[in-house]
């Protein structure tokens, strides 16, 4: 059995985090809202990790690559997603729960499918 290419992989695992977002709805309970986020978050580190360990972009870089100023967002942004998840859960409301949600839709935002040299 082969594995898909990286690109496919990425995409395909950018499309369920933002499914499980989607699930965050008004209707959920708050605790229930900042469990989603929560497993949204761990996809959308996943999806991070593998962007930020391709080689950085350059003139001998590969197809496959990463821009050094996108990845340092990336952590940024995983670790306030982080955060407001821990922020959520200690104080589970409404507002929290949307906050965490947001947090981790501007996670999955700053990722990219890939970057090419070419």
């Amino acid at each position: 059995m082969t594995s898909p290419p990286p690109r496919r992989a990425l995409l395909a695992l950018l499309g369920a985090t933002a499914l499980m977002v989607a699930a965050c709805s008004s209707t959920q309970s708050p605790s229930t809202a900042i469990a989603a986020s929560e497993v949204a978050l761990t996809a959308a580190d996943q999806l991070a990790i593998q962007y930020v360990t391709l080689p950085l972009c350059g003139p001998t870089a590969p197809k496959l690559c990463s821009s050094a100023s996108i990845s340092a967002q990336i952590k940024t942004q995983a670790r306030n997603a982080y955060n407001a998840i821990q922020a959520a859960k200690a104080n589970p409301t409404s507002a929290a729960a949307a906050a965490a949600a947001a947090a981790v839709s501007e996670l999955q935002a700053l990722v990219p499918p890939a970057t090419t040299t070419n």
